[in-house]
């Protein structure tokens, strides 16, 4: 008998510990509160495309063969640098002429000093075809020079591309040769609603600035602040959207040219209605929570959402901070009965570990 009380006792205390929420170790019963009504900073997020300020590419002038010199993928060349030679294919056919000429005599001489150990050749006929080898040496190394050739120097200082053709190449006139990056200050492009476009636009001529942030493919945060471009790009048709676009110093050189990322513009909205996301439901894309009047009937009541933080709602229609609304054990409200046993909880305590900014 004993054992058989103190199964039950054990079995009480189980089913009433289970009765207990997290929160404060109460009982999970219905909790009320108001929504809150304070300043609130949210953000608008975009899918952007990350360019470089200046962004070329690199072609060839003419049709020649290609050197390259030792440059390399990713290189950092100064403005002014050569980057390109264009070798014309007159130039070319003058250097192989010269060349061949070169080796003819380079041989002749080769030849004349092993005749002259023979003593077949005397030293002056050695002498002469020295000279003729060091002369065409000399023609060889004109040929060779930048005269004729057609330099491609860099206008400005950036980062080379991909080089797609190797040393030697016969390129022709208009040709891809490599493409040069300035990445000091990135255009981050985005596109808005023709709504959006308006109310930027609109706001900076308030003089209001707004504040962006950049979100790394990675997840990070871009440690330097953007600055907004308001300036209106024609809208897409189709799509309804305007380009717009956000520019961010790069001092580090982090970011590169056609990378993507999320833009967040903030907004501040003052003396937002924010309502706890798990204070409402959801019935055919349309929002409600319980209100609960004088009587302590509970109402469902339909709310409009104007935005959205990580887990609250800003309200434009619907509750105010006047109405008590089911803030806790939504699963035992009813339309229509009442909130019987139900706690109260002030707002600041109810919200106190919400987050109340769109960070």
């Amino acid at each position: 008998m004993c054992f058989f009380q103190m199964g039950l006792c054990l079995l009480a205390a189980f089913t009433l510990g289970a009765c207990h929420s997290e929160k404060g170790g109460h009982a999970a019963v219905m909790v009320l509160t108001h929504p809150l009504k304070q300043d609130t900073t949210i953000a608008r997020e975009y899918a952007c495309q990350i360019n470089s300020c200046k962004n070329i590419k690199v072609l060839a002038p003419e049709r020649g063969y290609l050197k390259l010199g030792n440059l390399k993928e990713g290189q950092h060349v100064n403005e002014g640098d050569v980057m390109f030679k264009i070798v014309p294919g007159s130039l070319r056919a003058a250097l192989n002429r010269a060349e061949a000429v070169e080796q003819v005599a380079k041989a002749v001489f080769e030849n004349t000093k092993r005749r002259r150990q023979n003593q077949r050749a005397t030293d002056q006929e050695v002498s002469e075809a020295k000279e003729q080898w060091d002369e065409k040496q000399a023609l060889v190394k004109v040929a060779q020079s930048d005269e004729g050739m057609n330099l491609i120097k860099a206008p400005f200082s950036g980062l080379l591309g991909r080089l797609p053709l190797p040393e030697g190449s016969l390129v022709d006139q208009g040709a891809v040769l490599t493409t040069l990056s300035d990445n000091s200050e990135m255009r981050v492009v985005f596109n808005v609603s023709e709504a959006e476009s308006r109310e930027y636009a609109a706001q900076a001529q308030k003089g209001e600035n707004k504040q962006v942030t950049l979100v790394l493919a990675n997840g990070k945060i871009f440690d330097q602040p953007g600055r907004l471009n308001v300036t209106e790009g024609k809208m897409d048709e189709k799509s309804g959207l305007t380009p717009m676009h956000a520019d961010f110093a790069n001092p580090t050189g982090l970011l590169r040219n056609g990378e993507s990322g999320i833009l967040r513009v903030w907004k501040m909205i003052k003396k937002a209605v924010l309502v706890p996301q798990n204070a409402t439901f959801e019935e055919r894309d349309h929002h409600y929570v319980y209100v609960v009047g004088k009587d302590q009937v509970m109402k469902q009541r339909e709310i409009k959402i104007s935005a959205e933080l990580e887990n609250l709602f800003v309200v434009s229609e619907g509750v105010g901070v006047d109405d008590t609304i089911v803030f806790a054990g939504l699963g035992q409200a009813k339309d229509g009965a009442k909130a019987e046993g139900a706690e109260f909880e002030a707002p600041e305590k109810a919200f106190a570990h919400l987050k109340l900014k769109g960070e």
